[in-house]
């Protein structure tokens, strides 16, 4: 027997999901509309794109608005629990994804802070093109990423579980 199969069991009410599976879908919807509007001012501006720490910023952005879309997923996956049954793989991939882009942040935050201490301590002027113990930082974070994301989409076993708001992974 799974979690929840008993009614006596289910930590909520079936009122309870759909308020919670609104939410997970309303409040990542509404913020990823603001995420991809700075990500385009970022990604499009000429002076932003010229400056090294927006470029950071801007994939550190795209990392949130992955997040921001598992999220809403999450939402989905509540509101329609049967979707970790029908389609597992999907499910797994969105796990993957979301965690993956998580872990990502880590390095990316880490790889600013860096990138800062160069500037206040060499002569290094913002505009111009990253150096190069940076690119090699960046090229690192997603080979990280990646890296992370494979293993997470191929190896581990992500599931969602609506019923109790979690994911597990084996």
């Amino acid at each position: 027997m799974v979690v929840g199969d008993n009614p006596d069991d289910r930590p909520l009410s079936f009122d309870g999901f759909a308020v919670i599976g609104v939410v997970y879908l309303v409040v990542p919807t509404v913020l990823l509309l603001f995420y991809i509007s700075f990500n385009l001012v970022l990604a499009t501006d000429y002076e932003f794109g010229k400056m090294q720490v927006h470029r950071l910023m801007l994939y550190i952005g795209m990392l949130d608005c992955i997040q921001l879309f598992c999220h809403a997923f999450a939402g989905v996956a509540t509101l329609w629990m049967g979707i970790t049954v029908s389609l597992p793989f999907l499910c797994k991939f969105i796990g993957a994804t979301l965690n993956s882009a998580w872990v990502a942040l880590f390095p990316l935050s880490v790889l600013i802070a860096i990138h800062r201490l160069f500037l206040f301590h060499t002569s290094i002027r913002p505009n111009s093109d990253f150096p190069w113990p940076v690119k090699v930082g960046l090229a690192i974070c997603f080979v990280y990423w990646f890296g992370f994301w494979t293993i997470l989409a191929t190896l581990a076993e992500v599931t969602y579980h609506p019923e109790r708001q979690v994911c597990t992974f084996l």
